[in-house]
């Protein structure tokens, strides 16, 4: 929890005793204190996000008036709505940006992260191994709409993908291709924030009265679900088309986990332990604290390249 000008800040979860809350995004990870909440800081692509996702949780906080406090949202280029939070310490005359989740690259669909030099970084940790590399996103592209291009003829495609930001990515790299995919409820529940806030998406959703499914339906299609509903849609699939349904899953954790599918592709909204050293030498900080669960893994492997790196309390 941050204590600066006089605000207990929490950062993307509940601390006891804290009087305001920050979200930096609207994954599910990232919201516990919103239950709780009397005062949030978040974006309002973020409020959007997290009451068409989260229907059922408390939402009767009042969003915070920050700017007073000398608290600037910064974009972090992860997903829609996604922010860093930079705050100037008036007693101590030090500013502090924490990163949360955040993308160096520019995104697919998304803004690009916005960097501003801090005395001190509070950085997120999710890749904190520099065994774990990403690819190119260009290069993962192009293995992607090269495996779709050679399938959809010989059946249907279906991918497994997170609902928020991973399935709009795939959405917007199978369009270059002029593939229209369907999506399931809560995709498509999400796909009208981002279009309300800009980002084009041609996509199909029996859940939309203007969709044009039943003509997808009847040739080879494209599908997107989350990942754990993939293997019993795949089966479900096959028993109502008897026809060859070719899996893969979109995700930079494929080199973390395993998974049981035709084809894996590493697409990633995340900076990898590589682009956060990047990230790290643009913000310039005198100091850096790691953050997440795997905090004290990356603060190790950051003191290894002489930075002095401390796990956050």
């Amino acid at each position: 929890m941050l204590n600066i000008n006089n605000l207990k800040i929490s950062l993307d979860q509940k601390n006891n005793g804290s009087t305001i809350d920050f979200i930096s995004h609207a994954h599910f990870d990232h919201i516990s204190a919103l239950n709780s909440s009397k005062h949030i800081i978040a974006s309002q692509q973020t409020i959007e996000l997290i009451k068409t996702r989260s229907k059922n949780l408390n939402s009767n906080y009042l969003n915070f008036d920050y700017e007073k406090f000398n608290i600037e949202l910064l974009n972090s280029g992860h997903i829609l709505g996604s922010k860093q939070l930079f705050i100037q310490d008036n007693i101590k005359n030090e500013s502090t940006i924490y990163s949360g989740d955040f993308q160096i690259d520019t995104p697919l669909i998304a803004e690009p992260i916005q960097i501003k030099p801090a005395d001190i970084l509070i950085l997120d940790s999710t890749y904190p191994d520099p065994k774990i590399k990403f690819d190119e996103k260009k290069n993962v592209k192009q293995e992607l709409k090269t495996w779709v291009s050679e399938n959809i003829d010989k059946g249907i495609i279906l991918f497994g993908a997170y609902s928020l930001g991973r399935a709009q990515d795939l959405i917007k790299i199978l369009n270059e291709i002029d593939i229209i995919p369907l999506v399931n409820k809560e995709i498509n529940n999400i796909n009208k924030i981002y279009q309300k806030n800009g980002f084009a998406l041609r996509y199909a959703s029996v859940y939309d009265e203007n969709s044009n499914c039943n003509e997808l339906l009847k040739h080879n299609f494209v599908g997107i679900v989350q990942i754990n509903k993939l293997k019993e849609l795949k089966i479900n699939l096959t028993k109502i088309y008897n026809k060859r349904i070719y899996s893969a899953v979109a995700t930079g954790m494929v080199n973390v986990f395993n998974f049981n599918v035709d084809a894996k592709f590493e697409l990633s909204n995340h900076a990898d332990f590589e682009q956060s050293v990047s990230y790290i030498e643009h913000i310039n900080p005198k100091k850096i604290f790691t953050y997440g669960k795997n905090k004290e893994i990356f603060a190790n492997n950051l003191s290894k390249l002489n930075y002095t790196a401390t796990p956050f309390l």
